[in-house]
């Protein structure tokens, strides 16, 4: 798609962004997104009818969420029926935008929203003298959480009765299993890029079975032949790395049928990136949505590096592959740098972040959070990131089923 297809009629260019959610056990459960219009010179983000049209009909709510439900919000005139509904009922939750103010319009809306098939989400538990009708017409209801005691979302969690609720803005994994306890169906927020740091306990046998690997993988000394023992010698590693190699994913001109002809076609930087693509794959035991995300960062760093001619893109990809691995192994990013060998390149994008490829990785972060005009402060075009960002979504999500 080119960049120009996904602007409103007025020429703005729509920002797209997705933010996880997820169920007690951290299956992801659907994706809430996050649009805008690009920044205009003074930093402010427009969001209107058009913007919501566009933004669902040149990007595709399929491409970015796949077979989950997508989280929309929607602004007062789709709500009372100024405007239809951009959106087949059995592929959203129609999310009520925060400033839309209940009233007697809206409350019809909703309930008739509701019996179209539609379900809806309040931003907030609703308040004055239509919260019984609002609630009636929904179907789950967000609860912020950060910042706040227990008890104060406890009593939010009590208000709105027996409605499916969200923690929004949860933490870390502390909290989460506090708000656990007080039954939410819904979780949100960052915890789950950050480390359940192994305090009292060694990481399991797989897991440094796998740092093993990244770490003669990513040795600067290791030769080719070597690197072709290392994967030659674990049958799943190699069955993988072939099947993927192989896929349309990867795009290769033509079949590999070894270890050795993908080390001779690929090189020895692409091949250190794809072998630890699959060996961070095999860590089953982690929420998929941790690969996912990993994954979408390494190619969204590959291809703006590409697309800005920036130098040795694999170098980018790596940044954005690894930038999960203390999430992954519950190690703090130090620990796992004093076992795995990585480029200097690298590990000061991991750490400090002062590089270029540090500053992509913060880039491609901004994008995730939906926070657009921070893209812009970074010096990089928010449309065309935006853009990249879907496309390597779909990358990632295909990489992923490949890998299975």
């Amino acid at each position: 798609m080119s960049h120009a297809a996904a602007r409103d009629e007025s020429g703005v260019a729509v920002l797209l962004g997705r933010r996880p959610m997820f169920g007690p056990d951290l299956e992801t459960t659907a994706y809430r997104l996050i649009y805008a219009g690009a920044p205009e010179p003074g930093g402010a983000e427009r969001m209107t009818a058009e913007i919501v049209v566009r933004a669902m009909v040149d990007f595709g709510i399929e491409r970015i969420c796949e077979d989950k439900p997508a989280v929309i919000t929607f602004p007062r005139p789709f709500l009372v029926g100024d405007l239809p509904m951009p959106v087949p009922r059995h592929k959203v939750v129609v999310r009520v935008a925060p400033d839309v103010e209940p009233d007697v319009e809206v409350v019809r809306g909703l309930a008739a929203m509701k019996e179209a098939g539609f379900r809806i989400a309040l931003s907030s538990p609703p308040l004055g003298p239509l919260a019984g009708e609002m609630k009636a017409g929904a179907y789950l209801v967000e609860i912020p959480v950060a910042g706040r005691t227990l008890d104060e979302v406890r009593a939010s969690v009590e208000s709105v009765g027996d409605l499916r609720t969200v923690a929004i803005g949860v933490e870390s994994f502390t909290q989460l299993g506090d708000l656990k306890q007080l039954g939410f169906s819904h979780f949100a927020g960052d915890f789950l890029g950050k480390p359940r740091l192994l305090k009292t306990r060694r990481p399991s046998s797989g897991r440094l079975a796998t740092l093993e690997l990244l770490r003669l993988v990513h040795d600067p000394d290791v030769t080719i032949p070597q690197l072709e023992a290392v994967i030659s010698r674990d049958a799943t590693l190699g069955y993988r790395l072939l099947r993927w190699v192989n896929s349309a994913a990867c795009g290769l001109p033509r079949r590999i049928d070894s270890v050795q002809q993908a080390l001779v076609l690929l090189g020895l930087q692409k091949l250190r990136a794809l072998v630890s693509m699959v060996a961070l794959a095999s860590l089953t035991d982690e929420p998929k949505e941790l690969l996912t995300l990993s994954l979408t960062r390494a190619r969204c760093c590959e291809l703006i590096a590409r697309r800005t001619g920036a130098d040795s893109p694999d170098v980018y990809f790596t940044v954005g592959l690894f930038s999960l691995l203390d999430a992954l192994f519950g190690m703090s990013m130090d620990a796992i740098l004093e076992r795995v060998p990585l480029s200097e390149r690298v590990a000061r994008a991991l750490t400090s972040g002062d590089n270029a490829e540090g500053r992509m990785l913060a880039v491609v972060g901004a994008q995730e959070r939906g926070d657009f005009a921070q893209v812009a402060r970074l010096g990089s075009d928010p449309h065309a990131v935006s853009l990249t960002w879907v496309e390597s979504i779909e990358w990632a999500s295909a990489a992923g089923r490949e890998m299975r």
